[in-house]
């Protein structure tokens, strides 16, 4: 603890909370920030503390006056970034590409040049509002989910430089309120026209990114996962027709998974290995970053706005749920923690809200036909009634 009561006529520290309190109102003790940094130690009086609440908060000034006044003050957001974040964060997460990409874009924008201990939430702001405007490679505005990406890896740097002692005061980032991401939800899903198509465009332009999207598309994988795929990942001989073996290193959440080898998944992947007996090494070697992109190309050069690899990915949850397939099979299968993802990745596509309808209807025209048979059997008796009656 940075801050201490020291008794004056001993220069002693003083930890009884009721000592504490008679030393204050005698005037015989006072509250002392002593910070420790770089092998030294800053000792300066809370001058006019009555609580520790009031001497944490002196105590916070005296840190940044020390961290102004040295060699940390100097330090940019892009050398932290690069030299300090980046190592430590490479080395944690699975998601290597995503963050490398992230601190990169950041120590490249207008925050890089900028002193770490001068940034502020406004400078963060005008950063995201920056990110929000761009227009991404795929040709559309970037989603205020993109941007909370950035605004969560900002806000992990800001955090570690506080643990390290290089940021002094209170997380910029969380005076900064996330995008809203109501819209951004994924609602596509391709049917087996679209398959068809998609399929046949990609083997035109090259066939390995055919093999990727439909080994994507009967797998649920996702792109990093099908993109670095490795041979020693495949059991053909394990089941009806084998398992892909995902390692927890490659997996988003870190947790290994197996993979049916669904539909033609097997000859395919027969295929590419050809008359080899491949035991090891990578099955496509591919970026999963830049293979996305040209997947999504040439979908959208084939009037299929919006499908890519991901697409893909939520098609299989929708076929499996579909056909029957127990939503806790889907969600091992997918790789998700919560079936509420599972839930979220599934999709009424139009084909099968044409086909409820259609049976709904069939169903209400049985029933409106049955009672109007009943309705007019029944007419006889009222009549028969009425007159009686009169």
């Amino acid at each position: 603890m940075p801050v201490y009561f020291y008794r004056k006529s001993d220069n002693r520290i003083v930890k009884d909370e009721r000592e504490v309190r008679r030393l204050l109102k005698t005037g015989e003790g006072r509250w002392v920030s002593i910070i420790r940094h770089r092998k030294r130690s800053y000792r300066r009086d809370c001058e006019g503390a009555k609580t520790f609440d009031q001497a944490k908060k002196i105590d916070d000034n005296h840190r940044q006056e020390i961290l102004a006044n040295t060699s940390e003050e100097t330090m940019t957001l892009a050398t932290f970034g690069r030299h300090h974040y980046q190592p430590m964060i490479l080395q944690k997460r699975t998601s290597r590409k995503f963050y490398e990409h992230a601190v990169e874009k950041i120590c490249d924008s207008i925050l890089g040049p900028m002193k770490l201990q001068k940034i502020t939430s406004n400078d963060i702001e005008d950063f995201l509002m920056a990110k929000r405007s761009e227009i991404t490679k795929r040709g559309t505005q970037r989603s205020g989910g993109s941007c909370n990406r950035f605004r969560a890896v900002l806000s992990g740097m800001f955090r570690y430089a506080r643990k390290r002692k290089y940021y002094a005061g209170e997380n910029p980032v969380r005076e900064v309120e996330p995008y809203d991401e109501s819209g951004g939800r994924r609602e596509r899903t391709i049917n087996a026209n679209e398959e068809a198509v998609v399929m046949a465009k990609l083997n035109d332009r090259d066939p390995i990114l055919r093999y990727v999207a439909e080994i994507a598309l009967k797998t649920g994988m996702r792109r990093g996962e099908v993109c670095l795929l490795r041979w020693e990942w495949l059991d053909f001989s394990r089941g009806r027709k084998g398992y892909i073996k995902l390692p927890a290193t490659i997996c988003k959440n870190k947790d290994g998974r197996s993979i049916p080898m669904l539909y033609n998944v097997r000859e395919l992947l027969l295929e590419l290995r050809g008359d080899e007996e491949k035991t090891e090494g990578d099955v496509f070697g591919l970026d999963p970053n830049s293979t996305g992109i040209r997947i999504s190309r040439v979908c959208n050069q084939n009037g299929l706005k919006g499908v890519g690899l991901h697409v893909l990915r939520h098609t299989f949850a929708t076929r499996c749920l579909d056909a029957g397939v127990h939503p806790f099979i889907v969600k091992q299968w997918m790789g998700h923690k919560s079936l509420a993802m599972t839930d979220y990745y599934s999709h009424a596509g139009l084909d099968e809200t044409e086909n409820a309808i259609a049976k709904l209807e069939a169903r209400m025209g049985e029933k409106g036909a049955n009672n109007g048979m009943e309705r007019q059997a029944d007419v006889p008796e009222m009549q028969a009634e009425s007159q009686a009656a009169l």
